[in-house]
């Protein structure tokens, strides 16, 4: 495992869960859950809205949903 892997796997497991955005990738999160490390309860990706003041943000972006909870240790 990476660095930032270990260091995502310590955070699920002292927070006991954890969601988009919070500062682990979606791409560690899968990394996590092929090694068995954590569950993800994969939810539907949502539109959020954007503001009108920014270019971008007036069409808004999809947001990935997800859950990752640790794997108890047997």
């Amino acid at each position: 495992m990476t660095l930032t892997q270990e260091q995502a796997i310590e955070k699920i497991r002292k927070a006991g869960a954890w969601y988009p955005y919070n500062g682990i990738s979606t791409a560690t999160i899968r990394v996590l859950e092929r090694l068995d490390l954590v569950t993800v309860d994969w939810r539907p990706a949502t539109h959020q809205h954007g503001t009108l003041g920014g270019q971008d943000g007036a069409r808004g972006h999809w947001v990935k949903n997800w859950v990752a909870r640790p794997v108890k240790a047997s």
